[in-house]
């Protein structure tokens, strides 16, 4: 991929959803995320900032437009390849810190290596670092149950960073926290974006919008 190249390119993305009244969650959007970029997508609830989110991630596919990922188009891909897009350069962080209960903060970051071709002492290093990097090296050891809102979700964070991913989505990281909190896990996110890794965050909070480079806006599924 040329450093031109967007990580994201979307053009008229439109997605539907079918119910006794349809639903059109994301309509029109057009929009380009280059490569180390910071982004925010702020939004009242339903305003499709999810959806938009979803379709980025490739967990969810538009009805109609354009979606390209790396400069592939996405539409053409198989299962098996967005899968594999997903698990190898895409992270994600949600407001739901989705760890896995009574293991400890190193083994919660190893599980994200275990399906990689990495050796052991390649997953050791990148675990070793990230927990360095995350400022968790007390924790280490610790169940991660046991850890703090802002700790648990810095946890959530290092799986991408342990896996070298070139884009983090994150939907409401800071929305189960409280505002000292949300702050340093924002720094957070600005330091892995400082790493090369390119961050979209959607939130209805402005505070946190304001740490990203470039704010978007969405109002009844149409950026504004």
């Amino acid at each position: 991929m040329s450093r031109a190249t967007p990580v994201l390119r979307l053009r008229d993305v439109g997605r539907e959803f079918d119910g006794p009244v349809p639903v059109r969650a994301v309509a029109g959007v057009t929009v380009d995320i280059a490569p180390g970029e910071f982004v925010s997508v702020v939004g009242r609830s339903g305003s499709g900032k999810t959806t938009l989110l979803s379709i980025m991630g490739l967990l969810d596919s538009p009805d109609s437009g354009v979606l390209e990922f790396e400069g592939r188009l996405v539409s053409t891909l198989s299962e098996a390849e967005r899968s594999l897009i997903r698990r190898e350069r895409i992270g994600f962080v949600f407001q739901r810190f989705h760890l896995v209960p009574h293991r400890t903060v190193e083994q919660n970051l190893g599980l994200a290596l275990l399906y990689t071709p990495h050796r052991v002492r390649e997953r050791k290093r990148r675990v070793d670092e990230a927990i360095e990097a995350l400022g968790l090296e007390s924790r280490r050891r610790t169940d991660v149950s046991l850890l703090s809102g802002g700790e648990q979700q810095r946890v959530a964070m290092g799986r991408a960073l342990v896996g070298d991913v070139g884009l983090l989505l994150c939907d409401e990281p800071t929305g189960n926290l409280d505002s000292a909190t949300g702050r340093t896990v924002m720094e957070t996110l600005r330091s892995l974006n400082s790493r090369g890794v390119t961050v979209v965050v959607v939130t209805h909070d402005p505070v946190v919008a304001e740490f990203a480079q470039r704010q978007l806006t969405m109002k009844d599924g149409r950026l504004v």
